[in-house]
């Protein structure tokens, strides 16, 4: 599970290739935080509006698709909640 502030309900749909954690925000927005080859991308969906935001992340040895250990998802998901929000843009 993800620990983040921002997060009202969530659940991890996808286990590897690519790992997947889906939810809801406190805002009212979905998220989808995805994780393959190396890299995490966060998409947001709410309100009429829709943004995403990606970034490399380290693997240190583990199995393709699979974040490196249990705290990765929410780092990433930290990093990335900002950059998404910034890029959101109505839905055509």
């Amino acid at each position: 599970m993800i620990d983040h502030p921002s997060i009202r309900t969530q659940g991890q749909t996808g286990f590897a290739c690519p790992e997947v954690h889906e939810g809801t925000l406190t805002n009212g927005f979905n998220f989808e935080l995805y994780f393959r080859h190396g890299g995490a991308r966060l998409e947001l969906v709410g309100h009429g509006l829709r943004g995403a935001a990606s970034m490399t992340v380290e693997q240190q040895g583990t199995a393709d698709g699979i974040f490196a250990n249990d705290e990765a998802p929410a780092v990433a998901f930290g990093l990335l909640l900002p950059k998404a929000m910034a890029e959101l843009e109505p839905m055509p």
